[in-house]
């Protein structure tokens, strides 16, 4: 049997809350409350939370490379 994969476009997603929004979203409530929550006191999860609040991504597309054939060789 052939598996028929259909092609999604997501909607502009910028950070991580962008993500959190299309899961509530898409998801049944029941599934993102288990996906979304924490157990217990919830530390590791605010710790973890404090943590990707001091990382800044920074994609390098569209970035000058000067010379584009030099660049390309390893």
């Amino acid at each position: 049997m052939a598996v028929i994969k259909k092609h999604r476009s997501l909607p502009r997603v910028v950070n991580v809350n962008d993500l959190l929004t299309l899961a509530k979203r898409r998801l049944p409530k029941a599934v993102f409350d288990y996906v979304d929550g924490g157990a217990e006191d919830e530390v590791t999860l605010r710790q973890n939370c404090e943590a990707f609040k001091q990382v800044t991504f920074r994609p390098k597309q569209a970035v000058a490379v000067g010379d584009c054939e030099r660049a390309h060789k390893y």
